[in-house]
């Protein structure tokens, strides 16, 4: 993958390029953890977390990226929350709320 990702808001009309600062929110996972959404401006959209957890792992929003195929997925989070028709790809790990910090490393390993 590139160092600089780029993309569009959600709605396509406001471009953005992730390599530059972004604007930090930050709050409580609901696993007592801490996660942080880094957003673009002047777009205002979401683009990666982080988790005070997992320090050396970044989690893609994959959704507003110009090239989908730059993203390989690696495991699944938050399936309780997916429609029925929100199918899980065949090999991925899955998990129904965002698994501990220990499974996410030892996944990466």
């Amino acid at each position: 993958m590139s160092s600089s990702i780029t993309g569009r808001r959600l709605c396509g009309a406001v471009p953005y390029d992730c390599s530059g600062e972004t604007t930090v929110y930050t709050a409580p996972t609901d696993t007592g953890n801490t996660v942080s959404r880094h957003f673009v401006q002047p777009a205002g959209s979401p683009v990666f977390s982080t988790n005070y957890a997992l320090a050396d792992m970044v989690f893609l929003w994959a959704s507003c990226q110009d090239d989908l195929e730059n993203f390989q997925p690696g495991v699944v989070v938050q399936t309780k929350l997916r429609p029925s028709w929100g199918h899980v790809g065949r090999g991925l790990s899955k998990f129904d709320a965002m698994p501990s910090p220990q499974a996410m490393q030892e996944m990466s390993e």
